[in-house]
């Protein structure tokens, strides 16, 4: 029976191609981790821009309001207070928990 034996280059390459293949596949995740937060920024953007709009119509709204008569102005500020606390409630909906905070080194 002849035994073959494997030089230590050879073992060193077949360590190498298994550690370029692990690292390969960290890329792969960093990859799809890196897509999942570029499409969580874009979908951030949109809410932000969303908000602005409101914001921005709601100013337009009392400023015109204002110019009809006081009653407009007191329903704009209702409207207002409904969709600010419409907002706040899905900021508060989509905000995750902070961290716990981690145990002091000793």
């Amino acid at each position: 029976m002849i035994l073959f034996r494997r030089n230590p280059l050879s073992q060193q390459l077949s360590q190498l191609l298994s550690e370029v293949a692990a690292l390969n596949q960290k890329v792969t995740q960093m990859t799809t981790a890196l897509d999942d937060l570029n499409a969580a920024v874009a979908n951030l953007t949109t809410v932000d821009q969303s908000a602005i709009a409101l914001i921005n119509g709601l100013a337009a709204q009392i400023q015109a309001a204002n110019a009809i008569s006081p009653a407009a102005v007191e329903a704009a500020v209702t409207n207002i207070n409904a969709q600010a606390a419409a907002l706040a409630a899905a900021v508060a909906a989509n905000t995750p928990a902070a961290p716990a905070p981690a145990p002091a080194a000793t």
